[in-house]
């Protein structure tokens, strides 16, 4: 399930705070298939990224550990914290909007700025591009932007 439009930021954040904390897995062995991977975030952004979570109440910060830490099924993490396997995808929308309300209210201008980014679907087009190896530039405002044929 793909986070909407407005909390793919705040769901790329916590991507990125999984990375930068470690995700609790083990690292691939040499022989596997090289996997790109998200990149971690700054130590002042991280801190306080975990903070926030640290402060969330116990079923949150057990459900965004278990998500974005762990590579267990979405029915296992719906068990462990106590809902149904549709009930964990609406205790995720739900965190999502919570930590997205937190990093706005951040004092950090970084993390304030990275949550309000309207995404959209440029995660994906990114993704695809890249995956084809179509040239990309740097925006100032975000990491990647697709040059488009009008460009």
């Amino acid at each position: 399930m793909k986070a909407s439009s407005e909390l793919r930021a705040t769901d790329w954040i916590l991507q990125r705070w999984a990375a930068s904390v470690g995700d609790g897995l083990l690292d691939a062995p040499w022989e596997d298939v090289p996997v790109s991977r998200v990149p971690v975030l700054n130590d002042q952004t991280a801190i306080v990224v975990d903070q926030l979570i640290m402060r969330s109440g116990d079923k949150t910060k057990r459900l965004i550990g278990y998500w974005y830490r762990t590579a267990l099924p979405k029915t296992t993490i719906a068990q462990r914290i106590g809902v149904s396997r549709d009930g964990v995808y609406l205790r995720w929308n739900a965190a999502l909007w919570y930590f997205r309300e937190r990093f706005i209210a951040s004092p950090l201008s970084d993390l304030r700025l990275a949550a309000t980014i309207d995404v959209g679907d440029e995660l994906t087009e990114r993704r695809k591009s890249l995956a084809d190896c179509r040239p990309v530039k740097y925006h100032p405002r975000r990491e990647l932007v697709l040059l488009t044929e009008s460009a």
